[in-house]
């Protein structure tokens, strides 16, 4: 968006270098349109930065670059250091091995909420953040729900059934979508037929794709979790 605002900025120069010589009122009204025409651009780009910012953490942003710290580690057992669960407004790196990293967002909330952090490489926290996955407690779903409407207004889309768990007992599932600035978002109240409910909120980015295929590995170097 910033590329094709400074293209049309230079457009709009040289079409006043233009007029400059011939008229002075079209002049004065041709960068009273740039003025404006700025300004809407630059509240755009504002706006559409704001609505990618959830639970303090911004899509297709870095970490750090949206401010955000690692969680403070604290000593245990045998000299080692555990993450202090009383942090929050940070991230916890969870890494298996080389190949199988994982990122856990703490924030601070009323309730808990368990949110994992999928970037566009796992194993690099100077990537930018690609997808959020929250899961949280069935009752805590009439929490969540007002803070996704606050923040993008009410579905596109709204979906209830009714499922069985695995007693047999009949529960109904809601399910909700949103598609909103480059942003698919979904939100149910029971995921997978559990007491658990699930936010899901996905960067949708042509270059991603790109990426993705380049750092595809032979099949003979792939390792399953």
């Amino acid at each position: 968006m910033i590329k094709n605002f400074v293209v049309l900025i230079l457009a709009i120069g040289i079409m006043v270098m233009k007029i400059k010589k011939k008229d002075l009122a079209v002049l004065i009204l041709t960068i009273a349109i740039i003025v404006s025409v700025s300004v809407l651009a630059l509240t755009s780009f504002g706006e559409e930065a704001k609505n990618r910012t959830v639970l303090g953490i911004t899509l297709g942003k870095s970490l750090g670059a949206a401010g955000l710290r690692e969680c403070r580690r604290s000593e245990g057992a045998y000299s080692f250091k555990s993450y202090d669960n009383k942090d929050t407004n940070c991230y916890q790196c969870i890494d298996c091995e080389r190949d199988a990293c994982f990122t856990q967002f703490v924030p601070e909330l009323g309730f808990d909420i368990t949110v994992d952090v999928v970037l566009l490489d796992n194993c690099d926290r100077k990537s930018p953040v690609q997808e959020i996955r929250a899961t949280f407690g069935t009752s805590n779903y009439e929490k969540v729900l007002p803070l996704m409407i606050e923040k993008f207004g009410k579905p596109k889309k709204t979906e209830k059934s009714v499922i069985q768990n695995s007693l047999g007992v009949e529960l109904q599932k809601i399910e909700s979508f949103w598609k909103k600035r480059g942003l698919s978002i979904y939100l149910t109240n029971m995921y997978n037929e559990t007491d658990l409910g699930l936010l899901e909120i996905i960067r949708q980015d042509k270059k991603r794709s790109v990426v993705k295929k380049s750092q595809k590995q032979p099949e003979i170097d792939r390792k399953t979790i």
